[in-house]
């Protein structure tokens, strides 16, 4: 496998471990400050179909500008959003996170980015790796947000 795929592979690992974990922490946030559920519920159909939207947009990007430069800009959506999350709990700035910064179009653009590498018998392999990799990771997201719930739960 080719250093550069690897590396992109590895990333989209490392960001779907991230999400995994947020996929948990996000929503009890968001109803701490005081979000009722049907709104964490409209928080996160805007999350995925702005996602949906992104990915689409990242290509038609990637096209015009580059694809590194699209993925790095797709990527900072993302640390918007949490810079956003960082500094206020204002339910309007929260709420706009959802359009760009929970589930960005980033992760579309790195599948077209390894499908456009000169594979020819091990492309199947490498995309293979890659979904593996990126649902690993975020389960491993979601198991590590778990264990901790669990370990802070004060015992009788």
């Amino acid at each position: 496998m080719r250093r550069d795929v690897a590396l992109l592979i590895a990333s989209r690992a490392i960001r779907s471990l991230a999400f995994g974990y947020l996929t948990f922490v996000i929503p009890l946030y968001l109803k701490s400050i005081g979000f009722s559920a049907a709104i964490i519920g409209l928080y996160f159909l805007v999350t995925s179909i702005s996602s949906a939207t992104l990915v689409l947009a990242s290509g038609f990007l990637g096209d015009l500008i580059g694809r590194r430069d699209a993925l790095i800009i797709m990527s900072s959506l993302f640390v918007i959003s949490m810079a956003i999350f960082s500094v206020t709990n204002n339910k309007a700035l929260l709420f706009i996170t959802s359009v760009f910064g929970t589930a960005t179009g980033s992760a579309g653009l790195l599948s077209f980015k390894i499908k456009l590498t000169r594979y020819t018998s091990s492309l199947g392999n490498v995309l293979n790796i890659n979904y593996y990799n990126y649902y690993y990771a975020h389960a491993r997201g979601n198991f590590i947000h778990g264990t901790s719930v669990l370990a802070s739960v004060p015992r009788p």
